[in-house]
């Protein structure tokens, strides 16, 4: 899913339906950040940080992903904590309104 984010989805022109197919996605994606399982969430923090080092999370989206994966720092799960500190690393990396 993320790499159809990044190839396909992540352009400036997309068409109503293409966007809406994104938004659904990123609904998905988010909603896996609080699994049951830690491999899962440990699994999505990782597609998180792809689509983010990508440059290919829209920018209105932005904050509340910032604010799922900040809750994942308190994890029980040390991979889904190293996930979650590795996406907010690439998130400072990528950040579109800092410096380059």
């Amino acid at each position: 899913m993320g790499k159809l984010l990044v190839l396909r989805l992540s352009q400036d022109d997309l068409t109503e339906n293409m966007k809406n197919t994104r938004d659904q996605i990123l609904d998905h994606l988010e909603n896996h950040i609080h699994d049951v399982h830690a491999y899962v969430r440990s699994k999505v923090l990782q597609i998180w940080q792809n689509i983010c080092r990508e440059k290919a999370i829209p920018l209105a989206r932005q904050q509340h992903v910032l604010g799922l994966v900040i809750g994942r720092l308190t994890d029980m799960s040390s991979n889904v904590r190293k996930n979650a500190i590795i996406y907010l690393k690439e998130y400072l990396m990528s950040n579109a309104f800092g410096s380059q």
